[in-house]
């Protein structure tokens, strides 16, 4: 698999991620949250934390370098 293949399937991933984070937010913006969000919640935060950063910083120093 090529660098960039790897870097646009993790792109990809995020279209399941958010709609799931979207909708968690909608229910507590409407008080209708429900017991597990806040585990989910957890779970969006680590997300971020162990693939998002680290895939942002990954892309600084190999992505972009290479497109220039």
């Amino acid at each position: 698999m090529s660098w960039l293949q790897l870097f646009h399937d993790e792109h990809t991933a995020l279209y399941f991620i958010l709609p799931k984070f979207e909708g968690n937010l909608k229910d507590i913006e409407h008080g209708e949250a429900g017991e597990n969000v806040i585990w989910e919640l957890r779970e969006f935060a680590e997300i971020i934390k162990d693939v998002l950063i680290p895939h942002f910083r990954e892309e600084e120093k190999n992505v972009y370098p290479r497109a220039v």
